[in-house]
């Protein structure tokens, strides 16, 4: 392979011995496809990693043909074993810099816990983190580039590794394009708010306060979607229990109801908790022009907002249906 531009009216020819060697537009080296005559080397890699991983899921959902719905905290082991594995693949080397490469992984793990979760395409993003702990796909892949970093940081002058990052520095110094600039181009895309790396950055435990920065600015953005979402009312202020300190908020986690073991009882209380059901709080929410919330009313009783808790816990209409039905049933 031969990056740059390659001349038009000559190709050199390589030979080792009398052996030709051939030029090469692609190739893969551990695992990793390279591409020289493309602005992005990496295209390739990530459409290749997006669509192994992409199968990989289909084969877990498949699975479930044969064995029956799995529980959330059985198929993220699945997860962990068998599609993060391809969405995570090389990130070490090459930094998120550019939006339309890393955008199908992303799109795969969107889907992948849509599905496991029976929720809609208008369904909100955050929740399929929040309410499963799987850690949204940038962060992870940057905190895995930040790991790698530190191991840079970590080996002498003399090694070649060493020898790599003090270059690819020198020219982020320089203002070009560099693995060392687009490790901060990659955590800017992160929407964090995130401080740079500094550029003169020596000792490895400085990369671990800035790896416990990114998680702490991660948690955070999830709960304040969370707690900024009107439809997701039902998770504000939610405390859960947190080993050695008081029950707190916590961003990342496999909820408790999600370990409900019929699957339809699951479904029902995911489509409660997240408000992806077919009550008129949240059917309304799509009309043209949008009714406002307050004139969402119940179907039954006409005399509150048509929301879950009203529905199970406080519509007479519903009761007085409900006794009706089974007065009908009980004559038939």
């Amino acid at each position: 392979m031969v990056y740059g531009l390659s001349p038009s009216s000559v190709v050199p020819e390589f030979t080792v011995g009398e052996a030709p060697i051939h030029l090469s537009t692609s190739e893969k080296y551990v695992g990793v496809t390279f591409q020289s005559q493309n602005s992005a080397p990496f295209d390739e890699h990530y459409k290749t990693r997006a669509q192994a991983a992409r199968y990989s899921g289909h084969c877990i959902m498949g699975l479930q043909d044969k064995t029956g719905r799995l529980t959330p905290t059985q198929v993220k082991l699945l997860y962990n074993a068998r599609v993060d594995c391809y969405l995570t693949h090389a990130c070490e080397i090459m930094p998120d810099a550019v939006d339309t490469y890393v955008e199908p992984l992303i799109d795969v793990q969107k889907r992948f816990w849509r599905r496991v979760l029976r929720l809609g395409k208008r369904s909100m993003i955050t929740p399929l983190h929040s309410e499963t702990g799987v850690i949204p796909l940038r962060p992870r892949r940057f905190l895995i580039l930040l790991g790698y970093l530190k191991y840079l940081l970590s080996k002498d002058g003399d090694k070649y590794a060493r020898a790599a990052l003090e270059s690819s520095r020198s020219l982020a110094v320089m203002g070009k394009s560099s693995w060392f600039k687009d490790v901060n181009i990659a955590g800017s895309r992160l929407k964090f708010g995130l401080e740079p790396i500094p550029l003169d950055v020596s000792d490895p435990e400085t990369i671990d306060d800035y790896r416990k920065s990114v998680v702490q600015s991660m948690e955070k953005s999830v709960l304040a979607e969370i707690g900024d979402s009107r439809k997701l009312y039902l998770l504000h202020d939610r405390k859960e229990p947190r080993k050695g300190k008081a029950p707190g908020p916590v961003a990342l986690k496999m909820r408790i109801y999600l370990e409900v073991t019929t699957p339809k009882h699951r479904d029902a209380l995911v489509s409660i908790v997240l408000s992806t059901h077919k009550l008129a709080v949240e059917r309304l929410r799509w009309t043209t022009p949008t009714i406002v919330r307050e004139n969402r009313l119940c179907r039954m009783c006409m005399a509150d907002v048509e929301t879950p808790e009203h529905i199970l816990f406080r519509c007479i209409g519903t009761r007085t249906a409900m006794m009706n039905w089974g007065q009908t049933k009980t004559r038939g």
